[in-house]
Protein backbone atom coordinates (compact mmCIF):
# COMPACT_ATOMS: atom_id res chain seq x y z
CA UNK A 1 0.00 0.00 0.00
CA UNK A 2 1.16 3.54 -0.55
CA UNK A 3 0.04 7.01 0.29
CA UNK A 4 -1.97 6.09 3.41
CA UNK A 5 -3.14 8.99 5.64
CA UNK A 6 -4.97 8.25 8.98
CA UNK A 7 -6.85 10.06 11.35
CA UNK A 8 -5.99 9.93 15.02
CA UNK A 9 -6.98 12.29 18.19
CA UNK A 10 -4.65 14.19 19.57
CA UNK A 11 -4.15 15.97 23.46
CA UNK A 12 -4.07 19.49 22.15
CA UNK A 13 -4.07 21.09 25.33
CA UNK A 14 -3.54 20.27 29.21
CA UNK A 15 -7.00 21.01 30.36
CA UNK A 16 -8.53 22.73 33.13
CA UNK A 17 -10.59 21.53 35.59
CA UNK A 18 -12.82 18.57 33.25
CA UNK A 19 -11.98 18.19 29.65
CA UNK A 20 -13.30 20.12 27.02
CA UNK A 21 -13.16 19.91 23.14
CA UNK A 22 -11.03 22.71 22.84
CA UNK A 23 -8.65 20.45 24.46
CA UNK A 24 -8.26 18.02 21.36
CA UNK A 25 -7.28 18.32 17.82
CA UNK A 26 -8.30 15.85 15.08
CA UNK A 27 -4.98 15.46 13.00
CA UNK A 28 -4.43 13.68 9.34
CA UNK A 29 -1.06 11.68 9.25
CA UNK A 30 0.77 9.88 6.42
CA UNK A 31 1.77 6.41 7.39
CA UNK A 32 5.24 5.22 6.13
CA UNK A 33 5.47 2.20 4.01
CA UNK A 34 5.49 -0.83 6.68
CA UNK A 35 9.01 -3.09 6.95
CA UNK A 36 9.61 -6.59 7.33
CA UNK A 37 8.28 -7.83 10.29
CA UNK A 38 5.70 -5.41 10.58
CA UNK A 39 1.46 -4.99 10.20
CA UNK A 40 -0.40 -2.27 9.55
CA UNK A 41 -3.81 -1.93 11.94
CA UNK A 42 -7.04 -0.06 11.70
CA UNK A 43 -8.63 0.43 14.99
CA UNK A 44 -12.19 -0.97 15.25
CA UNK A 45 -12.77 -0.39 18.98
CA UNK A 46 -10.84 1.89 21.40
CA UNK A 47 -11.29 1.81 24.68
CA UNK A 48 -11.70 4.90 27.02
CA UNK A 49 -11.37 4.74 30.67
CA UNK A 50 -11.37 6.40 33.53
CA UNK A 51 -7.10 6.23 34.07
CA UNK A 52 -6.81 8.32 30.80
CA UNK A 53 -8.06 11.37 32.40
CA UNK A 54 -5.03 11.82 34.89
CA UNK A 55 -2.47 11.34 32.12
CA UNK A 56 -4.20 14.42 30.41
CA UNK A 57 -2.55 16.33 33.43
CA UNK A 58 0.76 16.72 33.82
CA UNK A 59 1.78 15.46 37.33
CA UNK A 60 3.16 12.46 38.92
CA UNK A 61 1.29 9.37 38.33
CA UNK A 62 1.65 5.93 37.96
CA UNK A 63 1.74 6.23 34.04
CA UNK A 64 3.40 8.88 31.79
CA UNK A 65 0.93 11.99 30.92
CA UNK A 66 0.25 12.05 27.12
CA UNK A 67 2.47 14.12 25.26
CA UNK A 68 0.39 16.92 23.75
CA UNK A 69 0.32 17.06 19.56
CA UNK A 70 0.77 13.16 19.76
CA UNK A 71 -2.34 10.19 19.63
CA UNK A 72 -3.89 9.19 22.52
CA UNK A 73 -3.22 5.93 23.83
CA UNK A 74 -5.78 3.07 25.29
CA UNK A 75 -6.52 -0.53 24.69
CA UNK A 76 -8.06 -1.44 21.17
CA UNK A 77 -8.88 -4.04 19.17
CA UNK A 78 -7.64 -3.72 15.39
CA UNK A 79 -8.43 -5.26 12.33
CA UNK A 80 -4.44 -6.27 10.34
CA UNK A 81 -5.23 -4.09 6.93
CA UNK A 82 -1.08 -4.77 5.47
CA UNK A 83 1.10 -7.52 6.72
CA UNK A 84 4.67 -7.97 6.32
CA UNK A 85 4.41 -10.30 9.27
CA UNK A 86 4.23 -13.98 8.98
CA UNK A 87 2.44 -14.53 12.37
CA UNK A 88 -0.56 -11.59 10.87
CA UNK A 89 -2.93 -11.82 8.05
CA UNK A 90 -4.66 -9.54 6.28
CA UNK A 91 -8.22 -9.50 8.43
CA UNK A 92 -7.20 -10.94 11.30
CA UNK A 93 -7.88 -9.44 14.58
CA UNK A 94 -5.91 -8.37 17.44
CA UNK A 95 -6.46 -7.36 21.07
CA UNK A 96 -4.13 -4.20 21.82
CA UNK A 97 -2.97 -2.63 24.63
CA UNK A 98 -2.57 0.74 23.35
CA UNK A 99 -4.39 2.42 20.16
CA UNK A 100 -1.45 4.28 18.45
Amino acid sequence: MTNITSKEIHLKNRPEGLPSKSDFELAEVSLPEINDGEILVQNIFISVDPYMRGRMYDRKSDLPPFPLGQPLEGGSVVRVVESKNDGFKVDDYVLRRYSH
